[in-house]
């Protein structure tokens, strides 16, 4: 039984970051919000890939736990989830100063990130509402630049 138990985490769990992950999402948060009025955000570290090619794979992975210590911070936050990568979904029950968090994390690592969010209501799917918000998160992106 405890075996079944360390598998469920292992499959469920970023163990590097500490939080849910995306078979998380599609397994058991989809379903679990069909009818709920909540806010998702996408976010993803600006230039990751550059941050582990020029100071290395230690480094990137210390970065992601420290922005993932940042954001725990928030009450308002209901599930964080690594999605893949340097890219995460946070289901929150209202909105996030996200820009306050940028600040933090970039004061913390000399590192930024990105967001988009969107409001999923019983109206919409989690699928419209995530890709709203990611298509948020890519303007916010082109904006920043």
């Amino acid at each position: 039984m405890i075996h079944y138990f360390k598998y469920k985490k292992l499959a469920y769990y970023d163990l590097l970051c500490d939080c849910y992950n995306k078979n998380f999402i599609e397994d058991k948060l989809k379903n679990k919000l069909e009818n709920k009025q909540v806010y998702i955000s996408v976010i993803d570290i600006d230039n990751f890939k550059k941050i582990n090619d020029d100071l290395g794979h230690v480094a990137g992975d210390r970065a992601l736990k420290q922005f993932i210590d940042v954001l725990k911070q928030d009450p308002a936050i209901n599930y964080l989830c690594r999605y893949g990568g340097d890219e995460f979904i946070i289901i929150h029950k209202e909105k996030i100063n996200f820009e306050l968090y940028q600040r933090e994390f970039k004061t913390l690592t000399n590192f930024t990130f990105s967001f988009g969010t969107s409001m999923k209501t019983i109206y919409n799917s989690f699928d419209e509402t995530l890709l709203d918000a990611d298509k948020k998160l890519y303007i916010n992106k082109r904006n920043r630049k």
